[in-house]
Parts: structure tokens; sequence; C-alpha cells
């Protein structure tokens, strides 16, 4: 396993680059989850919790903690998917590692779009660089979760080359429910 942080700033061909969460994020981050709420609690048991613009600086500060292993994170992270736009770029969704086990070279990837960019591939391309990245780093395990039901996030990772492995029931607790 390098010593290469996992969590820097990634670009793919067409423009859409990932970069990792900073302050500076918050405020847009919150406006496109609240614009969305109802659409991404269905799916993300964090929505719920992001009430106020300060509850996403907190989910900034945790991912730029997580991804210090100098200060005792593990090495995982969250970047702002953002693409080019007319208007100059824009952060359409976020994209992270989360389980990480640098020790047994795993992880898992997570993600959401904004609802007003979805279905035009982001989601797919940012997975894409992430894994690539993530190998290239030396891990040989990258899991998707997705709800059994999630038709879309289930496509991107078919896409992408990851086999359906199992079902794990009742995995996550939504919206007062399994």
């Amino acid at each position: 396993m390098t010593d290469i942080p996992l969590i820097n700033p990634l670009a793919d061909e067409s423009g859409m680059r990932l970069r990792p969460v900073e302050a500076a994020h918050a405020p847009g981050i919150f406006a496109l989850v609240d614009a969305d709420r109802e659409r991404l609690s269905r799916r993300l048991p964090w929505v719920q919790s992001c009430r106020t613009p300060s509850d996403t600086v907190g989910f900034v500060a945790d991912s730029v903690l997580r991804r210090n292993r100098d200060e005792g994170g593990d090495g995982s992270g969250d970047w702002a998917i953002e693409v080019p736009q007319e208007a100059g770029p824009t952060v359409v969704g976020v994209i992270g590692l989360h389980d990480t086990r640098l020790s047994q070279h795993r992880t898992a990837i997570g993600y959401w779009i904004s609802s007003t960019f979805a279905e035009r591939g982001y989601a797919t391309r940012a997975a894409r660089l992430v894994t690539t990245h993530c190998l290239d780093r030396g891990l040989h395990r990258i899991e998707i979760n997705v709800a059994i039901d999630n038709h879309p996030s289930r496509a991107i990772a078919e896409r992408l080359g990851f086999a359906l492995e199992g079902v794990a029931r009742c995995a996550e607790w939504i919206d007062g429910r399994a």
C-alpha cells in the first residue's frame, strides 16, 4: 500500500473534476441536499440529520479528519463532483470512500448526484475515476453497496464491472425503516 493519499484531486477527459471536500464546498453541498431532500432521504440515512448549513460544515470537517492518516484518520473521505458549466465549474454531488481498511487494502464507494444533474453519466464517471484511483493506490477490494431496488445505482456498479456478491438484508435504517 503506497503512502500516496487516497483523497486527492482527480479529473477525467471531459473536464469533470473530483476535489477533496473543504469548507468552501459546504454551502453548495447543503443547497443541493436541501433542494433534493425528499429524493435523497429515500436512499441515504444521513439526509435527515443534515438540516442546516452547519450540519454540512460538520460533514466536511469529518471528511477532512477521516482522510488525514497522520491525525488518526483511516484514509477515507469525500470529493465534491464538479462539472464544467457555462457559468464555471458546478458541484453536482459527492462521492466518497467509506469503511476503508488500508491494512486490508479495501474500501467502499458511496455517491449521490443532484436530481438536476442526474442521468448524465456523472456518477458513473466519478465512480470509475475513484475505482481506478484506488486500484492504482494498491487497494484490491472496492465495494459499492446499493439497495436491491435502486436500479440506477446498481446499473452504475454493473457498468463498471462490479459483481453482485449477495444481499445484506436490513443493512441500513432509513427514515424509520430497514
